[in-house]
């Protein structure tokens, strides 16, 4: 297999991770309060586990700035600071911006470098200091994770009342979102690499945000609580595999 197939493959297989999620809308009819309690606990451990394994450790792990903590503390301040502004438009400007709708912004943050480190990966491959294969297993292991990512965008959306067409169009937005960071930190991978800290924090500062300004409220009982655990558990396992 050519350079340019195992590209295309690289930095699509984030993309249908995220898709294939977004499609159990199609299953779906309605939820009824308790269900979207669960799901709304289940959302919420997903996050905070994808804050903590796939953006913040790793933003502290790759920053050469000391002290290390430095630009994943501006990134988490930052990134709660924008969610904030959202929350104030919406209140002030866009009244139509709804918690669905602030879970998709979140997420497609967090896609974004997400996106960038499969492409980073992907360009180190190109330019012969590292092998193809570990940028691959990275692809994938995001792909894998990105499944119920892509289900707790579209399934609060349904919830919420939007139709299953619209819902799932949102969360293959904000799948695109991550097959563009791909392609362009290829482009620019030089640049994009010495920024990657700084997007990783930024993105864990705005889902922990919209999680606990948004899901953790609605997470009620006892079972709700045992999800957001097994919701964090999921994710914890598929960020380390």
């Amino acid at each position: 297999m050519n350079d340019i197939l195992l590209v295309i493959l690289g930095v699509m297989i984030p993309f249908l991770g995220t898709s294939i999620g977004a499609m159990s809308a199609v299953f779906v009819n309605s939820t009824n309060k308790k269900v979207e309690s669960m799901l709304y606990g289940f959302s919420a451990g997903v996050m905070v586990s994808a804050s903590i394994f796939s953006l913040l450790i790793p933003s502290i792990e790759s920053t050469k700035l000391n002290p290390k903590w430095l630009i994943p503390l501006a990134g988490l301040t930052l990134g709660a600071l924008f969610m904030i502004f959202i929350d104030f438009l919406s209140e002030k400007k866009f009244k139509n911006i709804t918690r669905s709708k602030k879970i998709v912004l979140a997420i497609t943050c967090h896609n974004l470098p997400e996106g960038m480190a499969v492409g980073v990966a992907i360009a180190s491959a190109l330019s012969g200091k590292t092998e193809m294969i570990p940028a691959l297993i990275l692809a994938l292991g995001i792909g894998v994770q990105n499944i119920p990512e892509g289900a707790i965008i579209s399934l609060p959306l349904v919830g919420a009342g939007e139709s299953k067409a619209k819902s799932i169009m949102l969360a293959f937005f904000s799948a695109i979102v991550e097959l563009i960071g791909a392609i362009i930190a290829i482009l620019i991978s030089s640049v994009i690499t010495k920024l990657l800290p700084f997007f990783l924090s930024f993105s864990a500062g705005a889902m922990i945000w919209v999680t606990v300004k948004e899901l953790i409220p609605e997470t009620k009982g006892t079972l709700s609580a045992f999800i957001f655990i097994i919701g964090f558990a999921l994710m914890m396992v598929l960020d380390l595999m």
